[in-house]
């Protein structure tokens, strides 16, 4: 039998201080030592986007959902809500900043759907789990000042020093969402003659398609919220940038990549768990997206 890659990712409570449950948190990372990079401790995920900046002399490795990245000094790494992940130091005493937000703090309006198509992209773990920035993007940003007074406002906690924190965050959070719409790095960017209910909809069969994925047809998605096949097809490509059969097959790798983490089953049978028709099926669309068939990308986090 095949040793399992990872326990199941463990879920993070929400941070308290005072027993009240807070929703931003600041911390300063300092590392005594740096340690190897091993996949077998279970990673973690929660409710919050997580924002991470290197500072002096740091280098960081992240797993991200099966994905491995380094980040250093001066780059930022931004995990969207619910993405299973973990850091480990590359050096000794690295030094990086972590701010936790739940996505409802970045709402500014009576109304939520207002700020929707800003917020949306940072919720979809099943398309895209993060966004890296490094240091040529973010020289002219002015990121790390701001990072610093975050962690400066957290740390001295003078009254009203919530307010000061979102302030600051949302001046985080605008260069992004400006970042990229410049580079069109949005996952869901509507056009303005896209109605907010339609946005909406969307989101809703996001969410049945990402708990139906298995087995879930366009059709299936277009009953759900109450739209023709036609037309929930054509808004569905305009708000999300790509098509049903595209999104869906994202969602289905992505959880058939769990699999190959968490459990010994054989390809066949992950296959048939994620929603794929035949194995044959499922190694084409995996080596397509991943670069690798599902056996050489098991053995490759095994190695």
């Amino acid at each position: 039998m095949q040793e399992k890659i990872f326990n199941d990712p463990v879920q993070e409570k929400k941070a308290q201080r005072n027993g009240v449950e807070l929703p931003i948190e600041c911390i300063l990372l300092q590392p005594t030592e740096s340690k190897p990079f091993q996949r077998r401790r279970p990673p973690h995920y929660h409710d919050y986007i997580e924002f991470l900046f290197g500072l002096d002399e740091c280098e960081v490795k992240a797993w991200l959902a099966g994905e491995e990245l380094t980040f250093t000094e001066g780059e930022l790494l931004v995990i969207n809500a619910n993405v299973a992940h973990d850091c480990f130091s590359l050096l000794p005493r690295s030094h990086y900043i972590c701010v936790k937000i739940l996505p409802q703090m970045i709402y500014f309006s009576e109304n939520p759907m207002y700020d929707v198509k800003y917020v949306v992209p940072f919720l979809q773990h099943n398309l895209v789990p993060y966004q890296f920035f490094d240091r040529n993007a973010l020289r002219e940003s002015g990121l790390a000042d701001i990072f610093t007074k975050m962690m400066d406002c957290w740390t001295r906690q003078e009254y009203g020093y919530e307010i000061a924190l979102k302030s600051l965050f949302l001046e985080v959070f605008l260069w992004i969402i400006r970042y990229n719409h410049q580079h069109t790095r949005a996952l869901m960017e509507p056009t303005a003659d896209i109605s907010y209910e339609n946005i909406r909809l969307i989101q809703r069969s996001i969410e049945y398609i990402n708990q139906n994925y298995a087995d879930i047809t366009e059709t299936d998605a277009a009953a759900h919220v109450n739209l023709s096949y036609s037309y929930y097809s054509k808004l569905f490509r305009r708000v999300v940038g790509k098509n049903f059969n595209d999104y869906l097959t994202t969602v289905r790798i992505n959880e058939a990549e769990h699999l190959l983490l968490s459990t010994d089953q054989s390809v066949t049978e992950i296959a048939l768990s994620a929603g794929f028709a035949s194995s044959s099926h499922f190694i084409e669309k995996f080596r397509k997206i991943k670069k690798v068939t599902p056996k050489q990308y098991r053995m490759n986090l095994q190695s």
